[in-house]
């Protein structure tokens, strides 16, 4: 059986583009590994969120088109998961105002007793 060459998974190409958008914008964090495959000591999420507030502060158009795609996805990704959790919010305070309305034998009945949010 032939070999096959596998290349990174998902995880590991968006931890190496996270890598090299934090080496263009000077991110000074040691990293590890061969020259072609250094690593910082932070997780996917740590490196998203530096990148994230550098690039609320700088000027994202002087860097490469890909970083300013990145940027361009990930506040895009940002305003959904805030706009869903905004709208978890409000659906929370619904069902707490029409609990309140509720006798606790209704709550019982509903299977709703106990539950607080």
């Amino acid at each position: 059986m032939p070999c096959e060459s596998v290349g990174p998974s998902h995880d590991e190409q968006i931890r190496m583009d996270l890598n090299a958008f934090l080496n263009e914008v000077g991110e000074p964090s040691p990293q590890d590994g061969s020259y072609v495959n250094r690593r910082r000591s932070m997780t996917n999420d740590q490196m998203a969120q530096w990148l994230c507030l550098w690039c609320k502060a700088h000027d994202v158009t002087k860097q490469s088109l890909e970083l300013q795609i990145w940027w361009r996805d990930h506040q895009a990704a940002d305003a959904k998961r805030e706009a869903a959790e905004r709208e978890a919010q409000r659906l929370r305070g619904l069902r707490r105002q029409a609990a309140a309305k509720l006798t606790p034998e209704e709550l019982t009945a509903l299977g709703l007793e106990g539950h607080n949010d």
